[in-house]
């Protein structure tokens, strides 16, 4: 380690073992990702930036995690959204739904549609959520036809 040959050595092995680490990232990843939206709405609801002098809590996050400022609403945004989406929390906490996927359905996710759209979209690709989300609004449900006026695309 003193030389620094961990930050390039690439691991090899059998292809099954390669695979089970990537996967046991992958949920680490997703607590990680649920733990910090909790952590991130904590500290905004606490104001923590102003103890330390911070001028916004976007100042805050990039100066603690490196976040811009776009992140930082992001994580807040589903982290408020999440409050509420008590089975989707769970799908993110678990690595059932990564980060990227949860950030997506809650934009149109309510409680009453939350359990359709985590059987719409379990085990499908980021890009496939993006397009069930798109030309939908708050409330509506995966099944529902896509609104002309919502600004997304129409089929």
């Amino acid at each position: 380690m003193q030389d620094g040959s961990v930050c390039v050595h690439v691991p090899s092995g059998d292809w099954r073992a390669i695979d089970h680490a990537i996967v046991r990232l992958a949920l680490s990843k997703a607590e990680h990702d649920f733990e910090e939206a909790r952590w991130l709405l904590a500290a905004r609801r606490a104001a923590v930036h102003t103890r330390f002098g911070f001028a916004t809590f976007a100042e805050y996050v990039e100066r603690r995690l490196g976040h811009d400022r776009r992140t930082t609403a992001d994580k807040l945004r589903v982290a408020e959204a999440l409050s509420g989406l008590p089975r989707l929390c769970e799908a993110l906490r678990t690595g059932a739904l990564p980060w990227t996927a949860v950030r997506e359905i809650v934009r149109v996710a309510v409680s009453e549609t939350e359990g359709e759209w985590l059987v719409a979209t379990l085990g499908k690709a980021v890009r496939e959520i993006e397009g069930m989300v798109s030309g939908r609004r708050p409330g509506d449900r995966p099944s529902d036809p896509l609104r002309s006026d919502s600004g997304g695309d129409v089929a």
